[in-house]
């Protein structure tokens, strides 16, 4: 009984494994599809791009602002 019980997690944590294989191999498809789209927009004004679409920025970074989070080996 024992042994089944291991047998028969084990088929059903391959069939798990399986199944999460696949829905990742379509999530890195449509995510490669999505940015292969074309050159990125640049965000100026008030233009909000839809979730996925590349972008252009620019700027400079404040270094006065910045704020050092979690514990640093020094």
């Amino acid at each position: 009984m024992f042994f089944g019980s291991l047998c028969l997690g084990t088929f059903g944590l391959g069939c798990w494994q399986t199944g999460r294989y696949f829905e990742k191999v379509d999530e890195i498809q449509s995510r490669e599809l999505e940015l292969s789209t074309g050159p990125p927009k640049s965000l100026r004004g008030d233009v909000r791009p839809n979730v996925g679409t590349k972008i252009w920025i620019s700027g400079a970074f404040r270094h006065s602002d910045e704020i050092l989070v979690g514990p640093r080996g020094e």
